[in-house]
C-alpha cells in the first residue's frame, strides 16, 4: 500500500507540475525581473553541480553536451517568437508555445520513462534491497539520455530567461527615449 501511494503522489506532483507550465505557455506573463534572474540563476548553480557530479562518467558529458547545445537553440528560436506587450508601465511577454510544449514533453516524458524503469526494476525479483534508491540518486550522472534531456531544460530556461531580461531592458531604454523625445 505504501508504494501505491508514493507512486499516485507523484503522479500528482507530475500532473501539477505539466499544469503550471502549460498554463505559463498561454497568455501573457508579467516579466518580474528578480523572478526570472532568480530561476535563470538557479537553473546555471544546479546545472553546473550535475556537470561537476558527472566527471566519474565521462560519457556522461555528450548526453551534457548535446543537451546544452539544443536547449540553447530551441531558447534563441523561442525568443524570436516571443512577444512583449506594456501594460500600466509594466512588460509582459507571451512566449513561443510551440517550443515551450516541446521543452515540457521532453522533460516529462524522460522523468515519466526514469518512473517507469525505476518502478519495473523495483518489481523485479532480481532487484535487491535499496536498488531502485541507489539507481534513482545516479541516474542523472550515469545515463546520458537523461542528462541530455535535464541540460536541453536547463539550458533553454537560463539562456530564455537572460534572452528575456535583455529584451525587456532594451525596451525600457527604447520606451525612455521615445518618452523623452516627445514634445507634448
Amino acid at each position: 500500500m505504501h508504494q501505491s501511494s508514493t507512486i499516485v503522489v507523484v503522479v500528482l506532483l507530475v500532473v501539477f507540475g505539466l499544469y503550471r507550465r502549460v498554463r505559463r505557455q498561454i497568455g501573457y506573463q508579467l516579466l518580474r525581473r528578480g523572478a526570472l534572474t532568480f530561476r535563470a540563476v538557479l537553473f546555471a548553480v544546479v546545472s553546473v553541480l550535475l556537470l561537476v557530479a558527472g566527471y566519474k562518467q565521462p560519457m556522461v558529458y555528450v548526453g551534457d553536451g548535446i543537451g546544452i547545445v539544443l536547449g540553447l537553440v530551441l531558447a534563441y528560436i523561442a525568443m524570436r517568437y516571443t512577444q512583449f506587450e506594456q501594460r500600466g508601465g509594466q512588460w509582459y511577454y507571451r512566449s513561443n508555445g510551440w517550443i515551450g510544449a516541446i521543452v515540457i514533453a521532453l522533460f516529462f516524458g524522460r522523468l515519466i520513462y526514469r518512473f517507469a524503469l525505476l518502478y519495473n526494476l523495483e518489481k523485479s525479483p532480481a532487484a535487491g534491497a535499496g536498488t531502485s534508491a541507489s539507481l534513482q540518486a545516479v541516474s542523472y550522472t550515469t545515463d546520458p539520455w537523461t542528462a541530455g534531456v535535464v541540460f536541453i531544460l536547463f539550458s533553454y530556461y537560463v539562456a530564455y530567461f537572460w534572452m528575456v531580461l535583455r529584451k525587456e531592458k532594451e525596451l525600457s531604454a527604447g520606451a525612455l527615449t521615445a518618452r523623452q523625445s516627445d514634445p507634448s
